[in-house]
């Protein structure tokens, strides 16, 4: 049987861009963001599942960014179900797991990382359960609120703009924004108003990514090709 260390430990050697940040998580900074891989406890069971995750450093400081992940993607085995991989037999299992994950990747992990794919990762995720279900919901609409802040970062300003125009033509749902404590038409004027707050926002990426429990993780940046 393996400990939690060890697998943690063959997880890390398995995907050596990315620093352990504590007992479960292994992490790296691309730009306004941290990616990697989270190896999660499943309830009442002595079974692990790992997890890609995003973590916005759009924060106002860094543990409320590192409170939640803005993203939390399954991988999945080859009969399209999720992962659980009992500790137990975790040295036996972790061979092909790791393959199917580093197949499955939605960014590398080993270099920089363009805007577009950066979207496209964000779309991907938009059409995996539970989002999927509603693709108005205030939730949605926070996952295209962070991809006009991650362009914005890149300096992309048209990509910005083909964004914002995107979000004010859908018809969002009122009752669900309702329901989570807002409203559309704050929250669209909230996103219009993200491109005069660039340098204020970037200042706070800045300090995020300067933090001192973030000093051992490597980086890599988020860029966008000029057309």
């Amino acid at each position: 049987m393996s400990d939690k260390k060890t697998v943690i430990t063959n997880w890390g050697n398995a995907f050596p861009d990315l620093v352990q940040m504590g007992g479960n998580k292994l992490f790296k900074i691309v730009g306004p963001v941290i990616i990697g891989i989270e190896l999660i406890k499943l309830p009442r069971s002595e079974d692990y599942r790992p997890y890609f995750v995003c973590y916005s450093l759009f924060g106002n400081d860094l543990d409320e960014c590192l409170s939640a992940p803005t993203m939390l993607l399954e991988f999945k085995n080859e009969a399209e179900r999720s992962f659980a991989v009992p500790y137990i037999k975790h040295h036996e299992l972790f061979p092909k797991i790791c393959e199917r994950v580093k197949e499955q990747l939605p960014l590398p992990f080993n270099r920089d990382v363009f805007l577009n794919e950066f979207l496209n990762m964000l779309d991907l995720y938009a059409q995996t359960p539970p989002l999927s279900a509603a693709p108005l919901s205030f939730l949605q609409a926070k996952l295209k609120e962070f991809g006009v802040e991650v362009a914005l970062y890149t300096g992309d300003i048209e990509k910005v703009y083909t964004l914002i125009e995107n979000i004010e033509r859908q018809n969002w749902d009122r009752s669900h924004f309702k329901l989570c404590g807002a409203d559309v038409e704050q929250w669209v004027k909230q996103v219009g108003g993200l491109l005069s707050q660039r340098e204020y926002t970037a200042q706070k990426v800045a300090e995020n990514k300067n933090n001192k429990k973030l000093e051992k993780l490597k980086k890599s940046e988020l860029l966008y090709q000029p057309s």
